[in-house]
């Protein structure tokens, strides 16, 4: 989570807000695994098991009679798949809507995940981003350097990394004493409120779960 925000940072610095959005996207995934591991500390399970689910996906690709002419398949990724089939019994992944709602964090989906879909897809809309239209004219293409979304991504971006913090130190608070968890706990509130003054965001305007 820390590297995603880093990334984020390093990109809104060169002025390349879409990129920068693009891993605000995958924050909301991390943040929505570490939210359902702090309701309970069984959906690991979940995690694993879905892991497996993807490795049959592939497996599935890689032994396709269609993909012969692209892999070449082995005895050993055959059993493999056959393994697998029978471990996870019909197993389906729940989707990231689902899994956002599970972990109450719907709203962070549909205003957040949900909108920067296209950006990470690439869609016709998401090039819009990159245009100077004027009067229904293109006068000119962003080539870097758009600092105009700089404050709203970077309120949201410290937002998400101090909610993982926060759900980190209570999925571990156990191996925390009393004091160390009020000063942790404190510094949350102190970097919270020195991130709201540097984007200048109302934080009773901006989005929270």
């Amino acid at each position: 989570m820390s590297n995603h925000y880093q990334s984020v940072i390093s990109l809104l610095k060169r002025g390349l807000p879409v990129e920068a959005q693009i891993i605000l996207r995958s924050m909301i995934q991390v943040l929505i695994h570490l939210r359902l591991l702090q309701k309970d500390e069984r959906y690991i399970d979940t995690l694993i098991v879905s892991e497996r689910a993807e490795q049959l996906k592939l497996l599935n690709v890689y032994t396709e009679p269609a993909n012969n002419d692209i892999f070449t398949p082995s005895n050993v990724h055959f059993e493999t798949k056959k393994q697998l089939k029978k471990e996870l019994n019909g197993f389906r992944k729940d989707k990231i809507e689902r899994q956002a709602e599970l972990a109450d964090m719907k709203i962070n989906y549909h205003y957040v995940y949900r909108i920067l879909s296209d950006y990470e897809h690439s869609s016709l809309s998401s090039l819009e981003e990159y245009m100077d239209i004027q009067g229904g004219e293109l006068m000119s293409f962003h080539l870097g350097y758009d600092f105009h979304e700089y404050p709203r991504i970077f309120y949201t971006s410290n937002n998400l990394l101090l909610s993982a913090a926060d759900f980190i130190h209570d999925i571990f608070k156990d191996t925390f004493d009393e004091k160390r968890s009020l000063e942790f706990t404190e510094k949350l509130k102190y970097y919270h409120d020195k991130f709201v003054k540097l984007s200048g965001i109302d934080p009773d305007l901006a989005p929270n779960d």
